[in-house]
């Protein structure tokens, strides 16, 4: 008779693990999700709020920007509670009132001081701002943007590109800065108002802005809760921005790039090491708290496995907001796993831009997080290219990928 009872005892464990698994209401009766589409929502303050998609198959939820899908690691569960982490950034999802169509909790951002914002999602809502109507009017797809009035210090130049799905009311696109790209974007244009949304676990962006008579776009940019501002856009199918590689470079009496920072375990790393020598290399300034960052790291690390073995070497320089080097060990066991970084990786410093530059004193200023550094087998700098404008951009990301390919294909073969 042992041998039953023992199999009886193991099938009640594995019952056991399993239901553990399932969100169970206060009576102790298991909350069976509504599996399919869902609508999240951050509150950034009590009239505004910022929509996004969520999918969930039974088994695995996503957060849905696009045509990107970004999966959310279960980390613990309780009667009533989930946490939900996001990969790369750290952010997580508490999630404290549950049934089977409705979820409440906060969004907490754990690189920022106290940050947190409410959080709410209901089942079975396939939209984003509102339901799919059919399309009321043609948007045109390139635009020529300013951010903040003109006249202001604050103000910065943009190129919105815009996709309005064929016979409806939604659309999706991006904005490219001189800096990177805002991401997939994703929402409506109706009525002849815009309305545009991301959420990629770093940042929280909403953009909104009403047609005028003269064609032009006048609205509203949302980063997160604590800041806004004015923009507005005219239709240019020839609107660029200054070069990307015109931005930054060497000052007058240098020719080459130094620097020694060390590694998550405390050992220096320095372009005169003996590995770097005669080798291609490309010096990413990056930091783990930054989107665009981390769509270039998924580039630079497929170059790196293509072209390694040919004599590229990369590395990274992370400026990082909280630049502590026992922290930075977490920092870099995530970048690793997340985007599946294999080359070296620095602490640099903290995530200020001129606290940064005078780590490189060598450089007329550090623009952006991410610029990227390519130095040919002799040491010298053949390029450095400002921001990043990700796969969200269409043309410009695919044009970005064939020309640094090129130029690592020409570098690794020139002596």
């Amino acid at each position: 008779m042992r041998y039953p009872i023992i199999c009886i005892l193991f099938l009640a464990l594995i019952l056991g693990a399993c239901s553990s698994e399932v969100p169970k209401t206060k009576n102790n009766q298991p909350t069976a999700l509504f599996q399919g589409a869902w609508r999240g929502s951050l509150a950034l303050n009590d009239s505004l709020e910022l929509p996004f998609e969520l999918a969930y198959d039974g088994q695995v939820w996503e957060i849905i920007n696009g045509e990107e899908r970004i999966a959310l690691q279960l980390d613990s569960l309780g009667p009533d509670s989930m946490r939900w982490t996001l990969p790369v950034f750290g952010t997580y999802f508490n999630i404290k009132q549950i049934d089977s169509k409705t979820l409440k909790g906060e969004w907490v951002n754990t690189q920022k001081e106290n940050y947190r914002i409410p959080f709410k999602a209901e089942g079975g809502q396939h939209f984003r701002f509102g339901p799919k109507a059919a399309a009321q009017s043609r948007l045109a797809k390139k635009w020529a943007v300013q951010f903040s009035p003109q006249d202001s210090a604050n103000s910065y130049p943009g190129v919105a590109l815009f996709e309005l799905a064929p016979q409806t009311s939604i659309v999706e696109g991006s904005f490219m800065t001189e800096t990177g790209d805002y991401r997939y974007l994703a929402g409506e244009f109706k009525d002849d108002s815009l309305q545009l949304s991301a959420f990629d676990g770093a940042h929280a962006f909403l953009f909104t802005a009403k047609r005028q008579e003269d064609g032009s776009l006048w609205g509203q940019f949302y980063s997160g809760k604590h800041w806004s501002t004015f923009w507005r856009a005219q239709a240019n199918p020839k609107a660029q921005l200054r070069p990307m590689d015109s931005l930054s470079f060497l000052k007058t009496g240098y020719e080459q790039l130094a620097f020694s920072f060390p590694n998550a375990q405390g050992d220096s790393l320095s372009l005169e090491d003996e590995r770097f020598k005669e080798k291609v290399i490309i010096v990413q300034i990056m930091g783990s708290w930054c989107p665009n960052c981390m769509d270039e790291s998924r580039l630079l690390e497929e170059y790196y496995r293509r072209y390694h073995k040919e004599g590229l070497e990369i590395i990274a320089l992370a400026y990082e907001l909280n630049p502590d080097l026992k922290k930075f060990q977490a920092t870099e066991n995530r970048l690793r796993k997340d985007l599946g970084m294999s080359y070296p990786i620095l602490l640099a410093g903290s995530a200020n831009k001129q606290e940064a530059a005078k780590s490189l004193p060598m450089l007329n200023n550090i623009l952006s997080f991410p610029t990227a550094i390519i130095i040919d087998r002799q040491g010298k700098v053949q390029k450095i290219h400002t921001g990043f404008n990700g796969p969200s951009t269409g043309e410009y990301y695919e044009n970005y990928r064939e020309e640094l390919a090129q130029l690592i294909e020409r570098l690794l073969v020139a002596q």
